[in-house]
């Protein structure tokens, strides 16, 4: 992988109950040091057949979520994480994740799941 390319992502997603709120996705790339080098946040963002607002998803249902993050050009080589997090739009606060979650926990307090681990080369 390399900088100044643009990364395709697709998430699913479902709920256990009806949620009373639209929450808000993040997908963002951190460097070593944890700082946020690229990120695409909003609603789903989907088919036609995935609702935006997750207050309206049904429990049982799984939803379609595509992305694109752009990797900006200059990017030092080296390991990079792709992280995933879903928050309160109205105030930013990142939901946390479940206890039994599949998906290891980056950082103890930024309530980021780590998606993958890419290593971004030299361009020559």
């Amino acid at each position: 992988m390399s900088d100044n390319q643009t990364i395709h992502v697709k998430l699913w997603w479902s709920v256990r109950q009806k949620l009373d709120r639209d929450y808000s996705i993040s997908l963002a790339l951190l460097d070593s040091k944890g700082a946020i080098v690229a990120q695409v946040d909003g609603a789903p963002k989907a088919p036609a057949e995935t609702p935006g607002q997750t207050s309206v998803w049904e429990p049982g249902t799984y939803y379609q979520d595509v992305r694109s993050l752009y990797l900006p050009a200059g990017l030092e080589p080296g390991d990079y994480r792709l992280v995933l997090a879903v928050y309160q739009w109205w105030d930013g606060v990142r939901l946390p994740p479940e206890k039994n979650s599949l998906w290891p926990q980056v950082g103890s307090d930024n309530n980021y799941l780590l998606v993958q681990t890419l290593k971004v080369g030299s361009p020559w």
